[in-house]
């Protein structure tokens, strides 16, 4: 298994977006439905109070993902979505150093 330098990160999100996504892509993101309507996500829903995480083990997610709110009048429209960027090369856990571009390429066609 191969390792990434990363940092966690979350923003809040208060108006529908149809392409919602983070520059540099983004690991294991959970979408926190933390206002009083239900939000769509890629047409998933999500309640108030719940949360839905995307749990893909060591993929950097690049596409886009939809946040439709289904708003109510005087009901507040939130989602809070918390992930990890990737700052760093991938590092071979075995030796701890990162990978060498000729590495990178043969590890990539094991995938």
């Amino acid at each position: 298994m191969s390792l990434f330098v990363g940092n966690v990160a979350s923003r809040i999100v208060y108006t529908s977006q149809n392409s919602f996504k983070v520059d540099g892509g983004m690991l294991a993101p959970t979408f926190y439905n933390e206002g009083q309507t239900a939000v769509l996500i890629n047409d998933l829903e999500v309640l108030p109070g719940e949360s839905y995480a995307v749990d893909v083990p060591n993929v950097v997610i690049q596409s886009p993902f939809s946040i439709k709110f289904k708003s109510e009048a005087g009901k507040t429209d939130r989602v809070r979505i918390s992930y990890v960027t990737v700052s760093g090369p991938l590092v071979n856990p075995l030796t701890g150093a990162a990978y060498s571009p000729a590495e990178l390429t043969a590890l990539k066609a094991t995938c």
